[in-house]
């Protein structure tokens, strides 16, 4: 089993190594770098207007299933996600399956279980994007897996876990200004734990007169999901991984038009 340090550095030279629109990762297309790392395929038990696969934007569950009358609502969305990436990184649909999921398909990860790598490298991702098209200055660090007990030293911190870790702390000259949480995905039953773990990081930061934000980073497609965290009072901010994929490619807006995109939470780091 490769460890969390290992993971990172796999993460990193896969990202470096990933095709970007244009030639080289920028801060805006420092999404397709993610994608190929992470994002991965769910093959389908009968084929789907030729496709026999389709990129993973939903439960599994909910992908694959078939239907009698054409393809699902799901599996029309997963195949013009297809297609964007195609077109972005000038391969052919039927290629994207093979660019993407470089991760666990390394090796030393083939066969094993894809959550905890995931959730490691998505957070370690995140940070690398925020490190190098994020702001450029020195006294800002991003700490991962950060103990909520180290963050917040002799504040009692009432989450779901008994010892909590912060996915990503953001500190400047030293001083708690933000958290990232990271989460390719989630389950709608787990929806509150993300506001519960927002309030209570932010009532332990007023203990020390510190402003707080919470950003959520993730990969979710769901609108009904996404929705009840944007809408949440403390929750600063819900950044998806692509926003176009969802509010223009799969037209799954409404409120969801809030989203921020990779690249806002890049260029919003200039104000930190």
């Amino acid at each position: 089993m490769p460890t969390r340090q290992q993971t990172i550095e796999a993460a990193t030279q896969l990202f470096d190594s990933a095709l970007f629109p244009g030639g080289k990762a920028t801060l805006n297309s420092a999404w397709a770098g993610i994608y190929q790392c992470l994002l991965w395929y769910e093959m389908l038990p009968n084929a789907i207007l030729g496709h026999s696969r389709l990129p993973h934007i939903i439960d599994a569950n909910r992908l694959t299933k078939t239907q009698n009358k054409g393809p699902s609502a799901w599996q029309t969305h997963a195949i013009r996600v297809e297609d964007y990436l195609a077109q972005h990184w000038g391969v052919p649909p039927a290629d994207v399956g093979d660019r993407v999921d470089l991760l666990m398909k390394s090796q030393g990860y083939a066969g094993l279980q894809r959550h905890n790598i995931l959730g490691a490298a998505f957070a370690a991702l995140v940070r690398l994007v925020l490190q190098r098209f994020g702001i450029q200055d020195p006294r800002v660090t991003y700490e991962l897996e950060v103990p909520g007990a180290n963050a917040f030293p002799g504040i009692q911190i009432p989450t779901r876990s008994e010892n909590p870790s912060i996915d990503i702390l953001v500190r400047k000259a030293g001083q708690n200004i933000g958290i990232i949480s990271t989460k390719w995905s989630y389950r709608h039953d787990r929806v509150d734990d993300l506001t519960t773990e927002c309030r209570a990081y932010k009532n332990a930061a007023a203990y020390t007169d510190t402003k707080l934000f919470y950003y959520i980073a993730t990969n979710e497609f769901d609108p009904a999901r996404t929705d009840k965290l944007i809408g949440d009072k403390c929750v600063d901010r819900v950044i998806h991984v692509h926003k176009e994929l969802v509010t223009g490619v799969c037209k799954l807006n409404g409120r969801l038009k809030n989203l921020w995109d990779l690249s806002n939470l890049l260029e919003s780091s200039n104000n930190w």
